[in-house]
């Protein structure tokens, strides 16, 4: 795991495994779900007729207050010059004037996203998310928030999922790149999820035949 030196994400530990490949781990990490509530009803009458965005900044109130922490009747919490509509699709934070702490408010800077880093390893657990209920990714004791905007390479969300339901049949576990941002709160955010190459623990030496 790759992560920036001002994160909770820092402390690590290299975990070995048992076939002889060695990841690292971050030990300090919380490894519990994040609560966060759903707005499945809310948003969708959002996005179906535009209600419920008393402060006209893209995102539904219900989301604001239950999934964002930002305030609904304004339409921009932090005071940096952007909407808060606009820091989350900038991949900022809307609870943040300065996202990356370059000196810059995010509204003058011309690339204000929250640094992201990287967690690589077996994919533990997967729910996939839905419009108005945000879903969660687990690799190695860490777990990030997936949204409607988290970007999966190579499969989707539900294809990653029927690999990892698959996982007690075929015997191999399913290995995973995520790009991590973490806000002014702590929350982790899953930006990109990659499928790495798959580990064959029968097959240690890559010679085709199971290991005795």
């Amino acid at each position: 795991m790759r992560v920036g030196s001002n994160s909770s994400l820092a402390t690590g530990g290299a975990l070995v495994l048992a076939m002889g490949i060695s990841l690292v781990t971050a030990t300090g990490a919380e490894a519990k779900s994040p609560k966060i509530k759903s707005c499945a009803r809310s948003e969708a009458v959002f996005l179906e007729t535009g209600e419920g965005d008393r402060d006209g900044d893209g995102l539904s109130d219900c989301r604001e207050l239950k999934q964002l922490r930002t305030l609904p009747n304004d339409a921009d919490t932090d005071d940096d010059g952007l909407s808060d509509g606009e820091e989350i699709e900038m991949r900022s934070d809307p609870r943040k004037a300065d996202s990356d702490d370059d000196g810059l408010d995010d509204g003058e800077d011309g690339s204000p996203r929250i640094p992201e880093q990287k967690v690589e390893g077996i994919l533990d657990a997967l729910t996939c998310p839905s419009v108005g209920v945000v879903g969660t990714i687990s690799v190695l004791g860490t777990t990030a928030l997936l949204d409607d905007m988290t970007e999966f390479e190579d499969e989707s969300c539900s294809e990653l999922a029927a690999l990892l339901a698959a996982v007690p049949v075929s015997g191999t576990p399913v290995m995973v790149e995520i790009e991590i941002a973490e806000d002014s709160i702590g929350a982790l955010t899953a930006i990109e999820v990659e499928v790495e190459d798959h580990i064959d623990y029968h097959d240690s030496d890559d010679d085709d035949s199971d290991d005795d």
